[in-house]
């Protein structure tokens, strides 16, 4: 195997004073607003339900290039940041998922 496939669930980006994960992009939630206005479009068939497909958003890493990988499991998210040193002023609110 060379590649492997990746189905982005969020994006961001590590803060540059404190080197903490800043979440800017909720990837499911843009695509079940795709999903719901795929199916207010009077071309798709009322009958079937109107299914995107993730597929199209898959992300292709060459083996190769990757560095370091570990998993990450958002649900644990909020547990982390509480404990947080030093807490910044401007850290987004809590529940906005």
């Amino acid at each position: 195997m060379n590649d492997f496939m990746v189905l982005p669930l969020k994006s961001g980006y590590r803060c540059k004073d404190e080197l903490r994960l800043e979440l800017v992009t909720n990837y499911a939630s843009a695509w079940s607003d795709i999903e719901a206005s795929n199916k207010d479009k009077p071309e798709a068939n009322k009958s079937d339900e109107v299914v995107l497909d993730l597929e199209k958003f898959l992300i292709n890493i060459p083996v190769r290039e990757v560095v370091h990988a570990n998993l990450h499991d958002f649900e644990y998210k909020e547990h982390f940041e509480n404990n947080e040193e030093p807490k910044s002023a401007t850290r987004p609110s809590q529940g906005t998922d």
